[in-house]
């Protein structure tokens, strides 16, 4: 009896379905806060910026007005009239000696310099320091040389002779009109401080003045250190800062 065998197919394996799964990424409300916070902080970092901005600027200007503007109120002073000196002037040589005497002048041989004068009995030679009355009426330094005899000026001579004939002696300062805080102040340039005047208050002051940008963080450390310890009381202070808290 014969055997029927019926074909054998090859059954492959049924493939995975694949499937498209839609995926959500869940975001911690922690995580949405912070980022929040973190913008807002942007914005108000950025606003505080330009505010802080102006406001050096605005700063800036008012500190610039009021230094290259008149920082100081300077008194009026009221001065006699001049003293004018010619031949055949009366003056006798004890009421020169005294105007001289309330000019400041220092009596010294030879009057090396402005401010001085000498005197031998009724002859004197006197070395001006010029004085400016007004903007086209200035008299220049000179040196003058005269004679009194009795209660008259008999001879006189100047470095810088005029067609007048006159010689002015400077006004004598009689008083003055001060501002409100009662303060009498000469303006200078800082070329006519001496130079050991301006090395000594360096020295006292602010050693490192040329060193530092205005504020010296040494200093600052140095005088905490020194008050922490109770060693001595000592400032850390600029020159510069203490121009600006006395501004």
């Amino acid at each position: 009896m014969g055997h029927h065998f019926a074909p054998v197919y090859a059954m492959s394996k049924p493939s995975p379905v694949s499937t498209t799964h839609s995926t959500y990424q869940l975001t911690n409300p922690h995580q949405q806060r912070g980022g929040v916070f973190a913008f807002m902080f942007l914005i108000l970092l950025i606003v505080g910026m330009v505010v802080l901005a102006f406001y050096l600027i605005k700063q800036d200007r008012v500190i610039t007005a009021k230094f290259e503007g008149k920082r100081w109120n300077i008194p009026a002073k009221v001065y006699s009239k001049p003293l004018e000196l010619y031949q055949g002037a009366v003056v006798e040589r004890e009421d020169l000696a005294e105007w001289l005497t309330m000019l400041n002048y220092k009596k010294q041989a030879g009057t090396p310099r402005t401010g001085t004068y000498s005197q031998d009995g009724g002859d004197f030679i006197i070395h001006t320091r010029g004085f400016e009355y007004s903007a086209n009426d200035v008299d220049a330094e000179q040196v003058i040389k005269l004679q009194v005899s009795g209660d008259e000026v008999k001879r006189i001579q100047s470095t810088l002779p005029n067609d007048e004939g006159i010689v002015r002696l400077e006004p004598v300062t009689i008083g003055g009109i001060y501002p409100d805080n009662n303060e009498d102040r000469v303006v200078v340039s800082i070329e006519d401080v001496p130079q050991p005047l301006i090395d000594a208050l360096i020295a006292t002051e602010d050693r490192s003045f040329y060193q530092h940008k205005g504020v010296s963080l040494r200093g600052i450390g140095r005088a905490v250190v020194n008050n922490l310890s109770r060693k001595s009381m000592h400032g850390g202070s600029t020159i510069n800062q203490q121009l600006i808290k006395n501004f």
